[in-house]
């Protein structure tokens, strides 16, 4: 799949491993954090501290336009919100008057949310690979400045029959403009950073909630989309829980027949759960398969509809006759900054390069165990630039076409992103008959995920276009315009060169400093490695790169080599990289 990893001039790090390294606990949420948040002294986005009381923003990734508000309860369409959050308690403790369940609580991870309607919430850690103990608190800042706890709910142990159990389930009633905190901890100081924490929120009166926990392939899903690659498609295993007053008649059904049996009606009292299991039906496959669908769970309570659930599925299958090379992808811009299980948007083009047509053309996951990431993706028209076509319909791209494609991804854990780093691991761009295209700084796509509400947007392009051709022995240069579409903070910005592992000679190094552009193109201040910008909400910067050629004329390749300017946010407790706009850079 040619070169795998790239290195950067100004740290060095190798990134061979290909995935993103696990969140500390500390960057997941801590006692004191979140009794900081609610402090009236704590001024997002300036306190430092807070970044670690993690911010459920109960919202259903992908929703429709209008459902997706954070923080929202459900809407008239009974579609309820729901969000699984990846969590790590790995080297926490307890801390202080810390509440502790009794004592059952330790190593414990905090969050916060403010729900804007009333609304009851079922919270839940199946999947998690350790004892986890839960608790709710609704939180009150006295006239006096002192911070009271209510506990609401707690639970140490919900078993699920013939699945599980050491996992725990609460749900509480919340009202509008609240503020609330929920505690995750290890019984008996269990640590791991694969807690997976799920809340749905529904409407005052409940609703019932489904969690896909398993394949029988042996993947543990924890809520992620399913993807089949195998004849016949591994069983999908879901929990469903009722959080309504009264009992719930569930139908499933799948509306990819061809591959699931559909499972028989379940009826759930008020407060149970139960476990419905979509076996995998074998097909034929004669030239490759490349479906969409969704596993939907239809709710009726007294004869009325409850909530109408879908998890979204996919099944991809090779070409049987072999698939070969001949497909190449690039996006216009390859990374994005933004919250938990928040939608980021990119920009991808599809090339087919070979002698005939490339079919089923789609965006999926990679099943694992460690995958965190959601996608959908669907076709854009050629013409008018804008989405034509259902979400998750697939393309069919003819011999030396090129098909333009919307792809969204949201992280469930908190990622610490970086352009050339990628989700090569977690996300694959495919075709049935074609291998995928070869990995470059091209085409990988990657997302920085914080986990403690967003308070910074930064958007950034490269001016006159993306390559630099820089003079033998001279200096050249290039411009990033930026804009602050959010809330003030204090931003770096830091050119860095980015090469293959196997081209590192250091005579073959570009030299780079960086200043801040006034209104008459002139810099703020001295070249340096480094320019800062106190970026106000809606205030624009202009960046200017300056760039001196190495001693020895190093390869140049547009997919290999290039120079990005690090947009990163200076008031977290690590700098928070918000964007990095590149260009190919040569020496002519």
């Amino acid at each position: 799949m040619g070169r795998a990893c790239w290195i950067s001039a100004a740290g060095a790090a190798v990134l061979g491993a290909m995935v993103s390294p696990p969140a500390r606990a500390a960057d997941n949420g801590t006692f004191n954090d979140c009794l900081a948040r609610v402090n009236a002294d704590v001024k997002p986005p300036y306190d430092v501290i807070t970044r670690n009381c993690f911010a459920l923003l109960i919202g259903t990734p992908f929703a429709p336009k209008g459902d997706s508000e954070v923080q929202s309860s459900a809407a008239a369409d009974l579609a309820p919100r729901t969000a699984t959050y990846i969590l790590s308690n790995l080297g926490a403790d307890v801390r202080g008057n810390e509440p502790t369940y009794g004592g059952r609580m330790k190593k414990t991870v905090w969050g916060h949310f403010d729900p804007v309607k009333p609304a009851r919430v079922t919270f839940h850690t199946f999947g998690a690979d350790i004892d986890t103990v839960l608790a709710v608190y609704g939180v009150d800042v006295k006239k006096s400045g002192k911070v009271s706890y209510d506990l609401l709910r707690g639970n140490d142990d919900t078993p699920v029959p013939g699945v599980g159990r050491g996992w725990s389930l609460v749900t509480v009633d919340v009202e509008k403009n609240q503020h609330y905190q929920i505690q995750i901890g290890g019984q008996d100081g269990a640590e791991t950073d694969r807690i997976a924490l799920t809340a749905t929120a529904f409407g005052p009166e409940g609703g019932v909630s489904a969690f896909l926990l398993s394949t029988a392939a042996g993947a543990t899903m924890q809520n992620r989309d399913y993807v089949c690659e195998q004849r016949p498609c591994a069983s999908a295993t879901f929990i469903l829980h009722n959080s309504a007053k009264s009992a719930v008649k569930v139908t499933p059904s799948t509306t990819l027949p061809r591959f699931f049996s559909d499972p028989q009606p379940v009826t759930i009292a008020p407060g149970a759960l139960a476990v419905v299991i979509f076996p995998g039906r074998d097909f034929t496959n004669t030239a490759g398969v490349a479906e969409s669908g969704a596993f939907t769970f239809a709710s009726i309570a007294s004869g009325k509809a409850v909530d109408s659930i879908e998890k979204r599925a996919s099944v991809f299958l090779a070409d049987p006759d072999g698939a070969p090379e001949g497909l190449a992808m690039s996006a216009e811009d390859r990374f994005r900054a933004g919250d938990l299980n928040e939608p980021l948007s990119f920009e991808v083009k599809v090339r087919n390069t070979g002698s005939d047509e490339a079919r089923g053309c789609g965006f999926r996951t990679i099943q694992s165990n460690f995958r965190n990431v959601l996608t959908r993706f669907r076709k854009v028209d050629a013409k008018s630039g804008k989405p034509a076509g259902d979400w998750g319909e697939v393309a069919d791209v003819a011999a030396g076409a090129v098909q333009g494609l919307e792809v969204e991804v949201a992280s469930m854990a908190p990622r610490l992103g970086d352009p050339a780093f990628g989700l090569a691991n977690e996300l694959e761009m495919r075709c049935v008959n074609r291998q995928p295209p070869e990995r470059d700084l091209l085409n990988t796509l990657d997302v920085n995920v914080d986990g403690s509400g967003r308070y910074t947007e930064i958007a950034a392009e490269v001016a006159g276009g993306d390559k630099l051709a820089v003079p033998s022995g001279g200096q050249a240069s290039f411009d990033v315009s930026t804009v602050n579409t959010l809330r003030a903070a204090d931003i770096s910005a830091r050119p860095v060169y980015v090469y293959p592992f196997d081209a590192s000679d250091p005579d073959q190094r570009y030299e780079m400093s960086v200043c801040r552009l006034d209104k008459r193109e002139k810099c703020v201040s001295p070249k340096d490695f480094t320019a800062l910008w106190a970026a106000k909400n809606g205030a624009k910067a202009r960046f200017r790169v300056f760039v001196r050629a190495p001693k020895d004329k190093p390869p140049s390749d547009p997919g290999q080599f290039r120079i990005y300017l690090r947009l990163e946010g200076l008031d977290r407790r690590w700098p928070f990289l918000f964007g990095a706009p590149s260009v190919a850079v040569s020496v002519k």
